[in-house]
């Protein structure tokens, strides 16, 4: 093959590459050509080539002893084998504390050959290699010639604002609509279906601060890390044609609300930027929801993980203020929005030269989002207010955020351009102090017994280092909350 025609960015600079490499495999010249989607995410980086020609693929992180994660490796790894003292190096520095947590809940028990699993199934199917979520859907095609067909998974959040009721699903170019969502089987059912346009759910979020574990001053703002609830309900969803883009209807979802406990990252809007967005008679808020749909975007090329492992949310009822989350997608955190936390100068940074090198006027999905409010028809007077991003109000607040000169927005809210709904004023700004850690001693059976054997490995003192707070409080709960919790005797 002589050329390759990559359409949309893959998601890492790896697999970018690894496509490009499909043509001239027999060492003679080819030919690469990226053609961007109106995403962000590839926006920026036809506005930033030196992102694949100056940074190498072998950048990308890969943590096979993340915390998270290791847990459930170790309880597969002792029902295969018992896991012996002088293996846990191997798993990584937090896998002796682990292991502790584990004999503490009676995952494992600690004989002389090692920890081994004390269960009678198999913790295996507990660990999932392509998602950390517990309620995982089935996707089922019921065109198929062959009969019902299933044709992929997808995890509870994402199957609420994906495969809802009437929802369009692509896969493998072809188009379908999802006749029925059976949230009791776990299973969406769709049938291929010709249509000229896409849809895409309108979700409503809260955050709920359960822990502050690290703040700090960033330039005018207060940036903060820890555990949070995320509410998510999936209540409606728009038709936008495909090419054109023009919304060409709606339609209304009635699905339960979604819980995700998990780690996030966030930034309260200093009161210089609210004065200033105030003064200019706009919407905080809106602006703060174009940022973080930004955010979406760049924040995955700095974390080196994929865009839907993050979300983002704005919500002012934790601290008073308008304030942006940045979350992981997965129970319990897995560092993504903890990277976001320690990289927020970047990441706000990148927002600012995403949205200002855009050449929309008033927002478009290649920058803050789409303007086009979803709920257009609906009444205005018994709808939700102030969730259209707003691109004029995303620049006065970045350009705040990062000290540099005040913009000054050159065209009206798009509300206003809608009929006007009104601005909304907040005060106030809440802080906590961060959480320490503490060593202490190993659990039970990690300290030598007295008179025993040099061969039995539970002679083998093991030195534990111990888990930060906050993360080993969030994988108590997340075994709490998922097959962890239910032991299989």
């Amino acid at each position: 093959m002589d050329a390759s025609l990559i359409v949309g960015y893959p998601g890492t600079i790896a697999s970018t590459w690894q496509q490009a490499g499909r043509a001239g495999r027999k060492g003679e010249e080819s030919l690469a050509v990226f053609i961007a989607h109106d995403l962000p995410i590839d926006q920026y980086l036809m506005r930033h080539p030196e992102y694949f020609f100056e940074r190498s693929p072998e950048n990308a992180i890969v943590n096979p002893a993340n915390p998270y994660i290791l847990a459930g490796h170790l309880r597969t790894a002792s029902a295969e084998l018992p896991v012996a003292a002088a293996e846990l190096d191997g798993f990584g520095e937090y896998a002796p504390a682990l292991i502790a947590i584990l004999e503490e809940r009676g995952d494992v028990i600690r004989t002389r050959q090692g920890w081994r699993w004390t269960g009678r199934g198999f913790p295996a199917s507990d660990v999932r290699l392509r998602n950390m979520a517990e309620n995982t859907y089935t996707i089922v095609d019921t065109s198929s010639e062959q009969g019902n067909r299933v044709i992929g998974t997808i995890d509870e959040l994402s199957a609420f604002e994906q495969v809802h009721p009437e929802a369009v699903y692509m896969h493998e170019g072809e188009t379908y609509l999802v006749s029925d969502l059976n949230l009791a089987e776990k299973v969406a059912y769709i049938h291929k279906a010709d249509v000229d346009y896409f849809t895409q759910s309108v979700t409503e979020t809260r955050v709920q601060i359960d822990e502050e574990e690290q703040t700090k001053t960033w330039r005018r703002s207060q940036v903060d890390f820890g555990d949070v609830t995320v509410t998510s309900l999936t209540y409606m969803f728009r038709k936008i044609k495909f090419y054109e883009r023009d919304s060409i209807g709606f339609g209304k979802v009635s699905l339960p609300q979604h819980d995700l406990a998990t780690a996030a990252a966030w930034l309260e809007l200093p009161e210089s930027a609210a004065r200033l967005v105030a003064g200019f008679g706009r919407i905080a808020t809106e602006g703060l929801i174009g940022i973080g749909n930004a955010s979406s975007a760049v924040i995955p090329l700095f974390a080196m993980c994929d865009p839907m492992d993050i979300g983002t949310a704005v919500d002012s009822a934790n601290t008073g203020m308008p304030t942006l989350f940045i979350y992981d997608r997965h129970p319990g955190g897995v560092g993504f929005a903890q990277k976001s936390y320690k990289m927020i100068e970047e990441a706000m940074e990148a927002c600012l030269n995403l949205i200002e090198n855009c050449t929309c006027e008033d927002g478009c999905p290649s920058c803050v989002g789409s303007p086009i409010p979803p709920f257009a028809q609906y009444d205005p007077d018994s709808t939700p207010r102030g969730r259209i991003p707003d691109k004029e109000t995303a620049l006065v607040i970045l350009h705040d955020l990062l000290e540099r000169d005040p913009y000054v927005p050159t065209r009206p809210p798009v509300w206003a351009q809608w009929g006007g709904m009104g601005a909304e004023a907040g005060a106030g700004a809440g802080a906590g102090p961060g959480a320490g850690a503490e060593a202490r001693p190993c659990g039970g059976g990690l300290a030598p017994g007295g008179g025993q054997p040099v061969h039995d490995d539970r002679a083998i003192r093991v030195v534990v280092k111990p888990l930060p707070e906050g993360v080993e409080r969030r994988i108590r709960k997340m075994m709490e909350h998922t097959n962890f919790g239910r032991k299989t005797r």
